[in-house]
């Protein structure tokens, strides 16, 4: 395990120096635990040069496999300290920004209700950032859209709900009187505020725009979160675009208003991804229980 566990941090920090950093281990150390292991297998894992290290074709090849023994280990050991005690655990949970959603907070409210002792740390990113974690075993699941199918090997998502796209302006908005339907080409000068382009949400609303023989607005502002998002389109006359989980509260509250745009409004499921072939750790397992019944009881589209 020492050899794999340097190995994989070697090959994502990128460097020998770094690497030795992180395991609080010496550079020499690192050197002679990397050398051992290209001699157990007979071939080169990296190539080493002034900047650092990167993966030979045989490196990248074993990379996986070392990444899922590490996370199993890592998981058997979690699963061993579950059934030692099991009223208490620590469930590590990745969320992406913009696939964070209601159901997260009542299915979390649910579980420590039943089981107080139960320690949950939430991670928020991008699938770009946190598939990597949990194949590692450094998070336990991800809950958001499923990733880019070349970052999913060896990983499973469950959908939960599938969203539509919505927009929304203020209550105060020039258009927020109008029960009009719009055509998005009536609306592309318009102030926009729109999530940041590497999100999955943002790649499928530029493609709404490009499907519509459109480019993006000019007046555009970008945002990492919902909440940023609408409490600027309620401070100026901009159309957020989000999907209908993201703004329920929004609109419930009157806070917002929703704009009828006639386009095709379906975007990518929200889902649970997790190991494949591995189990969870008990309190986990009591999480995704949670996060289903979350989804049915606030009557979300169950795919």
């Amino acid at each position: 395990m020492r050899h794999l566990r340097y190995f994989v941090e070697a090959a994502r920090s990128g460097s020998l120096v770094k690497a030795a950093d992180q395991l609080s281990v010496s550079q020499p150390a690192v050197t002679k635990s990397l050398n051992e292991l290209e001699t157990i297998l007979g071939v080169k894992l990296f190539d080493r040069g002034r900047k650092g290290v990167e993966l030979t074709t045989f490196g990248k090849a074993y990379i996986e496999y070392a990444a899922a023994a590490i996370a199993s280990v890592s998981a058997g050991s979690n699963h061993i300290r579950d059934l030692l005690n099991a009223e208490r655990g620590h469930i590590e949970v990745g969320a992406l920004a913009l696939g964070y959603s209601e159901i997260v907070p009542a299915a979390i409210a649910q579980l420590k209700r039943k089981k107080p002792l139960v320690t949950i740390t939430i991670r928020q990113a991008i699938n770009a950032v946190l598939l990597p974690q949990l194949k590692l075993g450094e998070i336990d699941l991800v809950i958001g859209r499923r990733g880019e199918p070349r970052d999913m090997a060896g990983l499973a998502h469950e959908k939960l709900f599938q969203p539509n796209l919505m927009f929304a302006v203020s209550k105060d908005h020039p258009l927020a009187a109008s029960n009009s339907r719009f055509d998005l080409a009536d609306l592309i000068d318009q102030p926009w505020a729109l999530p940041f382009a590497n999100t999955s949400v943002r790649r499928q609303i530029d493609e709404l725009f490009l499907d519509n023989g459109l480019s993006l607005p000019e007046n555009l502002l970008e945002g990492g979160s919902k909440e940023f998002l609408c409490d600027f389109a309620g401070h100026y006359d901009a159309i957020v675009a989000l999907p209908s989980n993201l703004l329920r509260d929004y609109l419930n509250r009157g806070d917002l208003i929703e704009l009828h745009i006639d386009v095709d409004r379906t975007i990518a499921p929200v889902g649970i991804t997790r190991r494949e072939g591995q189990p969870l750790s008990g309190p986990a397992s009591d999480l995704v229980a949670e996060l289903r019944r979350a989804t049915a009881r606030l009557g979300l589209n169950i795919e």
